[in-house]
């Protein structure tokens, strides 16, 4: 009965060992993305990017704004979160570490996708001190006048 006992202590302190060797390699990212007010934020788009691999694992925040990568491989990352409804956010090198789980919380800011605009010609300055209508015009147009 003792030697029964014994082996299967052994035998469970086996099986322990080995389940724990599986999460040494790995490791989970978590958080929640909020608004400006602190509510959860739905619908998020967030990537992690393994920085020396190029590994991507993507991501949706659930109803409460939270979001989970489980079993990421060790390294430095690149995590992103995109909503259309407001400004994207990146955040470099973020360090995975053995056996954690990294809690990342971030909240987002309004604004919605950037517009560029690209201004090609140079605008006339403005005399602020007379109010006439100043143009420039060529000799021959004014010759032309009736």
């Amino acid at each position: 009965m003792a030697q029964r006992s014994a082996l299967r202590r052994t035998a469970y302190s086996s099986l322990s060992c080995l389940a724990r060797v599986g999460t040494l390699d790995s490791t989970g990212l978590t958080g929640t993305v909020s608004d400006s007010s602190g509510h959860g934020l739905p619908g998020v788009n967030v990537t992690a990017v393994q920085d020396a691999t190029g590994l991507r694992r993507t991501a949706v925040s659930s109803a409460e704004g939270a979001y989970y990568f489980p079993k990421l491989p060790l390294g430095s990352y690149t995590v992103t979160l995109d909503h259309h409804d407001f400004q994207s956010l990146r955040f470099d090198n973020v360090v995975q570490k053995l056996g954690t789980t990294r809690i990342l919380n971030v909240t987002m800011k309004v604004g919605g996708p950037t517009e560029q605009v690209q201004v090609l010609a140079t605008p006339q300055s403005l005399d602020q001190t007379n109010n006439t209508l100043n143009t420039g015009i060529a000799r021959i147009q004014a010759e032309e006048l009736p």
